[in-house]
């Protein structure tokens, strides 16, 4: 009995690595690119630093961003630290669980768990804090120092 259900339970398997499995930046070009899914949820390809690798999307929207290499940069006067891995979970506007991106506040590094689209505006909240940008100022992906 249990070898008719053999089957089921490998196409399943299948399924499940093919829905989760990594795009790279050599992957077909009909894929579209980390900076184009951004876009696809309203958010600017801006809030990605150029570098990025691949990345994984799932169905109930966590994915996984991976850059070349850890990236630290200038933006909006404030300094910017995104692992070579940056996880959550997005939905329309609104990015949340955020892993791997901090911003440097005084002394301490504090991590962005949660970044919304209100209109033309962009909120990055860290814990209790939270500021405001124009979207605008995100159109194009800031470089690596």
């Amino acid at each position: 009995m249990a070898m008719l259900h053999l089957p089921i339970i490998v196409a399943i398997i299948l399924l499940f690595t093919a829905m989760a499995s990594p795009v790279t930046a050599s992957d077909n070009s009909t894929t579209p690119t980390a900076y184009e899914m951004l876009e696809k949820y309203e958010f600017p390809r801006g809030i990605l630093p150029e570098g990025v690798t691949g990345y994984v999307l799932r169905p109930d929207g966590s994915f996984e961003v991976y850059l070349s290499r850890e990236c630290n940069l200038h933006a909006a006067k404030m300094q910017v630290h995104y692992s070579s891995r940056i996880a959550g979970n997005v939905q329309n506007r609104s990015i949340h669980g955020l892993e791997g991106v901090k911003v440097k506040m005084l002394f301490a590094w504090i991590g962005i768990d949660q970044v919304d689209r209100n209109d033309d505006q962009i909120y990055f909240h860290a814990g209790i804090l939270s500021k405001l940008f124009p979207v605008d100022k995100f159109a194009s992906s800031p470089q690596c120092n």
